[in-house]
């Protein structure tokens, strides 16, 4: 099974969201946009779905436990006298820190942050999610490719290629998950196809 299937399904999507073809990006608008925005006009229609808990993200983008922290910065434990506070009586720095901690879990570390883990659920499900399903997708040569959710939920892009070519830039406005197949860079050497 491609890694293109093996993500819709993860998804509970099929194969009838995949725009097919060679999607090329420049061609017509520039920057391209691949938005939930209405205002902007997307090069793909997105599907939107739900996540209803912090292992169905973790499912999406395939979080598995890793035995190093590396260079994440772990939060304090959640107080407990913070135990009651919705997502709207969050301040600054408490944003901060369940922001770090859903890194945390998202990077396998879900054991080192559970005393987050009702903030977690209360911050950010259920979570809408603009999924961008393609057969390829080309960046023209000079142009960009900005990805533009609506909100700051992430946004995944999931295709079998993505070809950059020279001069060519992706623009991440929010945390997107990308799953590719093949990524390709092409240098002005290379030329463009």
């Amino acid at each position: 099974m491609s890694q293109l299937a093996n993500t819709l399904q993860a998804l509970g999507l099929n194969e009838e969201t995949v725009h097919t073809g060679v999607w090329k990006a420049g061609a017509e608008e520039s920057p391209a946009y691949l938005s939930t925005r209405p205002e902007f006009p997307s090069l793909l229609r997105p599907t939107i779905i739900t996540l209803q808990k912090l292992e169905d993200l973790q499912a999406v983008i395939g979080t598995t436990d890793s035995p190093t922290l590396t260079d994440l910065q772990l939060p304090a434990a959640w107080p407990v006298e913070n135990a009651d506070l919705t997502a709207k009586e969050l301040d600054g720095e408490q944003e901060v820190q369940v922001y770090q901690a859903l890194l945390a879990a998202l990077t396998g570390h879900q054991a080192a942050v559970e005393s987050y883990a009702e903030i977690l659920a209360k911050r950010y499900f259920p979570m809408k999610l603009g999924v961008f399903a393609a057969e390829d997708i080309v960046v023209q040569a000079g142009q960009q490719l900005i990805i533009e959710p609506q909100g700051h939920d992430p946004v995944v892009v999931t295709c079998n290629s993505i070809t950059l070519e020279p001069g060519a830039q992706i623009v991440c406005e929010a945390p997107v998950i990308m799953n590719v197949e093949t990524f390709v860079k092409q240098t002005n050497a290379q030329g463009a196809n």
